[in-house]
Order: C-alpha cells, then structure tokens, then sequence
C-alpha cells in the first residue's frame, strides 16, 4: 500500500527504505506510518483534502473567469459605442468634405459662365469689350466702376444661385439638409 507520503505524492526518493506496505520518501514526517486497514482511511482522508482543495481552486478560478468576462464585454461595449462615435465623425467629416466640394463646383461653374455671359452682354450694349484690368490707369472711370459693378454683383447672385441650388439638390438627395445648415 504504501505510506501516507508516497500516497498523497506518488513519488519515491532513489535510495529510499521501502514501508512495509510500498515506497516511501525519505525524511517524509509520513514515513512509515500506515494505518491498520491497509491505508483506505488514509486514502480516502488524503483525497478529501485534496479534493477540498481543488474544489475551492476552481471556485476561485471560476470567479477570476467570470470577472474577465465581465470586464471583456464591458471592454466590448465601450470599443462599441467608440468605433459608433468614430464612424459617426467620419460620416459626417465625408458628407462636410462632399458638400463643401459639390457647393465649391457648383459656384465656380456659375461664376465662370456668368462671367462669359456677362462679357456678351457688355459687348453687345457698349459695343466694346469690357476692360481686362479695371485698376488700369488707361480705363476710363465708367467703364472701371460699370465693369466691377457688373461683375460683382453678377458673379454673387450666380453663386447665391448655385448654391442654393446645390443645398435643394442636396436635400434632395440625402434627405437632409446639407451640413452646417440648421433648418
């Protein structure tokens, strides 16, 4: 059978006095003793012991577990909500870049054939072309001040015009009215 040491630890020391029921460790306080049924009592006691011990390490494994897994869909959550926030920036900084080029084009576009309009329009009421450079001292002051004039107001209400334009194109597009514009 064995001693209680060479039980509990299934191991033999080389070199070691065997018990009179099996293998011993040396200098074990165990070594030797035996009880009188052929160590059941002591088998049994020993794996009491160390099944209490096993059962309250895997309780406290079990807990330490479930704290990890709490803290991994805590963890979970917020990179949820985070990776919503960052794909709402990123959403909203798209459709900002989108509307700000969209409105850019559109004016530009109005501003260049108002321009081209407007050069028709001059030649053909003054029956000369309008000034190139109305800074120039050569310029007459009429045809300065009538050509920035015509040109100033002209290229605003067509970029006014634009604009708005692209804005209803734009809600009409998405739904919503464009960014920066609160209605």
């Amino acid at each position: 059978m064995g001693c209680r040491a060479d039980r509990l630890r299934g191991a033999t020391a080389p070199g070691c006095d065997p018990c009179p029921g099996g293998t011993t460790i040396a200098g074990h306080p165990d070594h030797g003793r035996h009880d009188e049924v052929g160590g059941r009592a002591d088998r049994a006691r020993g794996a009491r012991t160390i099944g209490a011990g096993v059962n309250a390490r895997d309780k406290r494994l079990a807990s330490e577990r479930a704290e990890v897994e709490r803290a991994r869909e805590r963890l979970a959550g917020r990179l949820d909500r985070v990776d919503e926030e960052v794909r709402g920036h990123v959403a909203s900084a798209a459709q900002t870049i989108a509307w700000k080029a969209g409105a850019a084009a559109a004016a530009f576009v109005a501003a260049l054939t108002t321009r081209k309009v407007l050069n028709l329009l001059w030649t053909r009421l003054r029956g000369s072309e309008p000034p190139e450079d109305p800074t120039d001292p050569a310029t007459g002051w009429g045809d300065a001040v009538g050509w920035t004039v015509a040109t100033t107001v002209g290229v605003g209400v067509a970029q006014l015009v634009a604009r708005r334009g692209a804005a209803a194109g734009w809600a009409k597009a998405t739904g919503d009215s464009p960014p920066g514009f609160d209605r």
